[in-house]
């Protein structure tokens, strides 16, 4: 993939099957890299940004969510800039992303920037959950279900989970982030760094 990448992102024909593999979204990337100053060889040469462009083109082609493949964009840029994880985590990070919704990474983004409005002195952080993201707006079950996913693989606070729902909570109480470290960090690696 990596000498098949960087000759597609230099405008070069590729296969039919094989170029039909290789999402839009990861190409245009890549052009954007060449434009940024990096040269081919460059990324032909950086086995993460190799293995990253093999792991987002994976789980690229099994989605059509525009939030997932920005997600696996800015991974594979983040990659080949220097900005991301170390391997181990780069390729726990990827499955996450494989095995999310669209919702999910919309959920933990919310848990993160926990956005309360200005004239709201408290509230319920599910009620608040559903405002920002109204598809869970009357979808406990879904919510419920997402948060728990979230939970179970360490990226949101435990002691969060049974407290979606939990009675009203002071405005300080709601605007606090429920996500862990390592939620942080794999939003950090699914973001544009630019």
């Amino acid at each position: 993939m990596g000498v098949c990448g960087a000759v597609r992102a230099a405008g070069r024909p590729l296969h039919g099957a094989l170029r039909a593999m290789i999402p839009q979204c990861l190409v245009d990337e890549a052009r954007r890299l060449l434009a940024e100053g990096f040269t081919i060889e460059q990324l032909q040469k950086n086995e993460q940004f190799i293995t990253a462009v093999l792991h987002a083109t994976q789980v690229a082609i099994r989605t059509h969510h525009a939030e997932k493949l920005e997600a696996l964009k800015n991974a594979m840029t983040n990659i080949a800039k220097g900005h991301g994880p170390d391997e181990t985590w780069q390729q726990i990070y990827f499955g996450f992303i494989d095995s999310f919704t669209e919702l999910h990474l919309r959920v933990l983004k919310w848990a993160r920037s926990r956005y309360v409005p200005d004239d709201v002195e408290r509230g319920v952080p599910l009620e608040l959950l559903q405002d920002a993201i109204p598809t869970l707006r009357g979808n406990r079950e879904l919510a419920d279900t997402i948060w728990e996913d979230l939970g179970r693989r360490g990226l949101v606070q435990p002691e969060q989970l049974s407290g979606l729902a939990s009675p009203s909570k002071n405005r300080i109480a709601l605007t606090q982030k429920f996500t862990t470290n390592m939620g942080d960090a794999l939003l950090r690696f699914v973001e544009d760094a630019a």
